[in-house]
């Protein structure tokens, strides 16, 4: 991911959070994590984990889905540096249920600590 694609989660974040009317403060309390972490997310200058997405989204009430794709079908689909699968994946994300993302994160996670591990 580069760094645009960040400041855009951030500003979509934010966009939530006063959607809610929910102050910075607010929705780190809810998600916990530290207020200036959620400034520096909101700001695109930190990457947060997919943990986080994940507590920032239910702190939203959203699907973790809407977090990340919301807005963004377009761009993903036809951003060339974007391969098939991805933009498939990014497609599907807004329409799948809490428990398929749930599942999907496990997925991940598993395969991202895998080879780290092996090497342990």
């Amino acid at each position: 991911m580069d760094e645009s694609w960040y400041q855009q989660l951030g500003a979509r974040i934010a966009r939530f959070r006063a959607d809610s009317k929910m102050t910075q403060e607010v929705l780190a309390e809810r998600a916990d994590i530290a207020p200036s972490y959620l400034a520096r997310i909101e700001t695109g200058s930190r990457h947060p984990t997919l943990d986080v997405l994940g507590r920032l989204a239910s702190a939203l009430e959203l699907s973790l889905g809407r977090l990340l794709a919301d807005g963004d079908r377009k761009h993903a689909a036809s951003d060339d540096r974007w391969g098939k699968t991805s933009r498939t994946i990014s497609q599907l994300l807004p329409d799948l249920t809490d428990g398929d993302l749930v599942l999907i994160e496990t997925l991940v996670v598993r395969l991202h600590d895998g080879p780290k591990a092996q090497k342990a």
